[in-house]
């Protein structure tokens, strides 16, 4: 599978897939890419944000996308609450777990489903 990103773009064995977001992370598996959308480019106060991960098979279907960890925040005083973003998308050493990241949390990802566990404090 072969599998690369230009800014709003991936393309998955020539297949193009447009986001609103920049692509700003990805790892590939075998019939898999996990993507991480750039939390900066999503409106204020919108409630993707704290979905940003996604998981899309070698057809370009999406499998999944991240739940958001219920966890809300806000930039100022002034702007509307949302999720908070995760970051960081990496493969662990073991080579089969996905792992992202908040402000205060890193945690593994089942690439399969996208379910989180094994959440450790970011400090």
């Amino acid at each position: 599978m072969k599998v690369t990103k230009s800014g709003k773009t991936l393309t998955i064995d020539g297949r193009k897939l447009a986001f609103d977001q920049r692509v700003e992370a990805m790892v590939v598996l075998d019939h898999r890419v996990i993507i991480e959308l750039d939390a900066d480019d999503f409106e204020l106060g919108d409630p993707l944000v704290g979905r940003n991960i996604l998981a899309f098979d070698s057809n370009g279907e999406m499998l999944w996308r991240i739940p958001a960890t219920g966890m809300m925040v806000r930039d100022d005083d002034s702007s509307p609450e949302a999720p908070e973003a995760f970051f960081g998308l990496g493969l662990h050493s073991d080579g089969k777990t996905i792992t992202i990241g908040t402000p205060d949390m890193i945690y593994e990802v089942d690439p399969e489903t996208g379910k989180i566990f094994n959440g450790i404090i970011n400090k």
